[in-house]
C-alpha cells in the first residue's frame, strides 16, 4: 500500500512518441522526487510504451541506466514492478545483461 504517489509524466503532449530520453528523464524524476520527500523506498512501475516507439527491452535499459547512475542522498530502496511475466522477464533478462 503506498503512502504516497509520484506522478512523473513519460510525454509532454497527447500522442508524442516515446524516446529513450523520456523514459530515462520520467524515471530520474521519480527518483529526484523521492529523495527530496525522504522517502524509504519507492516502487516503479516498468514503462511500457507503445512498441511500435520502443521494445520493451530498451525501455527497461533506459530505466536500468538510470537506475545505475543515480547517487541518492540517503538510502534509497528501488523496486521495479510489474504484473505481466513478458515484462518481467525482459527485464531481468536486461539486468543480467548489464551486469
Amino acid at each position: 500500500k503506498a503512502a504516497q504517489v509520484i506522478y512523473a509524466p513519460l510525454i509532454s503532449e497527447l500522442g508524442e512518441k516515446v524516446i529513450v530520453e523520456n523514459v530515462r528523464r520520467c524515471t530520474r524524476a521519480s527518483l529526484v522526487a523521492a529523495c527530496v520527500r525522504k522517502l524509504p523506498s519507492i516502487a516503479l512501475p516498468v514503462i511500457r510504451p507503445n512498441s511500435e516507439d520502443m521494445s520493451i527491452t530498451e525501455t527497461a535499459r533506459a530505466m536500468l541506466d538510470e537506475l545505475r547512475g543515480f547517487k541518492p542522498e540517503h538510502a534509497l530502496r528501488v523496486v521495479l514492478a510489474d504484473r505481466k511475466a513478458p515484462v518481467v522477464e525482459a527485464l531481468m533478462r536486461t539486468l543480467d545483461s548489464v551486469r
